[in-house]
């Protein structure tokens, strides 16, 4: 993959302390941030990786480096996951629940600590604005997970 970005929830304007009151994964939720709150910044990193893949036309992505926290859900590495099918699967990474990378030819989505996701593409695509909400964060960043 040529480019690679971060997407995140934290202004890169703020400084160090301003961040320490950020929340920063789904169990900081009835704590740091309410329901509500957080369930509208998920929606946010979930409809920008479904936005890539559309832009992309994307059918699928595939399960790689899989890690399960809890058994009641049923992931499989190497599996395809549809476009369509995507919400419920972001939901068990970015709620902890379990951790891998989703990737194809043209795409790969990693999910970090403190919920920094990484976007990397191939060299003949930019990443569009309007796939990524005003709420989140862009910055060109190499992915930590290669």
């Amino acid at each position: 993959m040529e480019k690679s970005f971060k997407i995140s929830k934290y202004n890169p304007s703020h400084n160090n302390e301003q961040l320490k009151k950020e929340w920063s994964s789904y169990h900081d939720v009835h704590k740091l941030v309410s329901l509500e709150d957080y369930l509208f910044i998920e929606n946010e990193y979930i409809n920008t990786v479904i936005c890539v893949c559309r832009c992309l036309n994307i059918k699928s992505l595939k399960i790689k480096d899989l890690e399960c926290y809890d058994d009641s859900f049923d992931l499989i590495e190497n599996n395809e996951i549809e476009i369509d099918e995507l919400e419920n699967v972001l939901k068990l990474v970015l709620r902890e629940l379990a951790w891998f990378k989703l990737v194809s030819q043209e795409c790969e989505f990693h999910f970090g600590y403190d919920y920094y996701m990484y976007i990397l593409l191939s060299k003949d695509f930019i990443l569009h604005p309007e796939c990524v909400s005003d709420r989140l964060f862009i910055e060109s960043f190499k992915s930590p997970y290669l």
